[in-house]
Formats: structure tokens, sequence, C-alpha cells
């Protein structure tokens, strides 16, 4: 009989980061999800580090924590450092040109007419201001003042809209009544080893008709009855859908292609295989 377990090792990103879509990892150093790792500002990621998985879960049979390294100011400043040169010579350049347009003296400067004394004929032929219009103006202007002065007396107070908002939204925060958490669903009843089979396979094949491409949701599966079932759809899981990310993305691509009126009467792992090749 062969053996159909498989290792999985739960990803820790440690201080960075992983991907939304990062999958499982099937090996001890992680080579499978080094690229679905992303270090913090100034750290570079170096290796895997394994340790025991603490949870409860007995899904995982350990966990991979990444290590990061430090890295120093020109380490940082190298990929991009011609970028830098280059950014640096244009604000040079633009601070230059902001100098030289203030300080050089404009043409229209240098060539200023005089100013020219009216003979007493063009004196004779020019209007004289009439100021009578700017005091009237004037008076006209100091007498209206009082109007606005008391328009601004008889306005009344109003509250801003804001605050009337935000006292609403308290009200309404102090009205909400958290829901009770719901208990724990019972446990499943203990079922035999031909109807768990059975169940698996419903299951398996449902996501197989549904052309289903997410990893972890196989990976659900493979907990749900791991160590428990013996039967090609589980072999075909742990050794072909779950074996790594990278053997999965091309599988489940391959899967994407198959049309869904074809995928769904396919009920036995030599049709599947032979439908991926067809399609391959």
């Amino acid at each position: 009989m062969a053996d159909y377990k498989q290792r999985i090792f739960l990803v820790d990103p440690g201080i960075g980061e992983k991907s939304e879509i990062c999958p499982y990892s099937q090996f001890e150093d992680g080579r499978d999800v080094t690229s679905y790792i992303i270090p913090p500002d100034g750290y570079e990621f170096t290796e895997f580090k394994l340790e025991p998985y603490d949870g409860t879960d007995k899904f995982y049979d350990g966990k991979i924590v990444a290590q990061y390294k430090e890295l120093s100011f020109m380490d940082t400043i190298k990929p991009n450092f011609m970028r830098y040169i280059i950014a640096i010579v244009v604000a040079i350049c633009v601070l230059v040109a902001v100098i030289m347009t203030i300080f050089r003296k404009p043409k229209t400067q240098i060539d200023i007419p005089t100013e020219v004394t009216p003979t007493e004929e063009q004196a004779a032929t020019q209007v004289p201001e009439e100021p009578a219009t700017n005091v009237v103006a004037y008076e006209t202007v100091k007498e209206e003042a009082p109007v606005e002065q008391k328009v601004e007396e008889s306005t009344p107070v109003t509250v801003p809209q804001e605050e009337v908002k935000e006292e609403a939204k308290q009200e309404a925060k102090e009205k909400v009544v958290q829901a009770p958490v719901k208990e724990e669903a019972a446990a499943a009843p203990q079922l035999s080893e031909a109807e768990l089979r059975t169940q698996f396979k419903k299951e398996f094949w449902n996501l197989i008709h549904q052309k289903e491409k997410i990893m972890p949701v196989y990976g659900r599966l493979y907990r749900t009855y791991k160590d428990q079932v013996k039967c090609k759809e589980y072999a075909y899981l742990t050794t072909t859908i779950l074996y790594d990310g990278v053997k999965f993305n091309s599988w489940s691509a391959n899967l994407q292609r198959v049309p869904a009126n074809e995928i769904k009467a396919v009920r036995t792992i030599d049709e599947l295989k032979a439908k991926l090749q067809e399609y391959k």
C-alpha cells in the first residue's frame, strides 16, 4: 500500500509579510514559497527556520519562520544609485534656472524713457478729473455700513451641522446591542471508514466539477480527512494537487481550460488525468 502522507508546514513571515496567495510549504527549507515572502523596509530575506507548530490543529507538521538580515546604507541605495544621481542633477538644474530667472534684469528696464513734462497746450486739452465721485462713493459706503452691522447683529446663532451629526452618531453607538456569540457547532458524529471515503469522494469531486482554483480550499479538505481515508482521489490530492505551490498553479491553470460541461462529466481520476492532458 502506497504511503499517502505529505508533510505540510505553516509559513510564518516573521517580521515581514507574505502574499495573500501564499500556499503551504512541502519542504523544511521552504524552497517552494520563497517568492511569496515580502521583507520589511531595510531588510533582506535570507532563509527559513524550522520550528515546531504550537497550535492545536493537527493539519501542520511544523512551521517555517522567515529569517532576514538588515541592509546597510550602501546596500539600500545600490539598486537605485543611478536614479538618485539623475534626480540630484535634475534638482540642481532646476535650482540654477530659478536663480537665474530671479536675478536676471528684465530688458524692459534698460530703455525706460524719462518723464516728459506736458506742455501748456497739452495741459489745456486734458480734461481734469472730478473728485466728487470718490467723495460721494465714500459717503454712501459710510452710510450703508451701520445697516450691515445691524444685519449681522440680528442673525440668529445656529449650531454647525457637523456637531449635530456627531451627536447623532454618538447616540446611535450607545443604542447598538452586540449580538451574542454563537456557540460552536456540536461535533459531527463518528462515521465508518466506508462512509468517510464516500463523503470524501463527494466533496473532492464537487471541488473538481466547480473548477476550484484556490489552494487552501483543497488544503482544508485534506486536513478534514487526514490519515482517515485511502483511495485514488486522496492520493491524487496529496501527491499532485497539494505537492507544492508551483505545481498547483500549473495544475489549476490547466483545469480552468477544460469546458464546464466536460469537467462535470468526469467521475474517475483516470478520466480527470486524460481530460487535463487533452487541454494541456
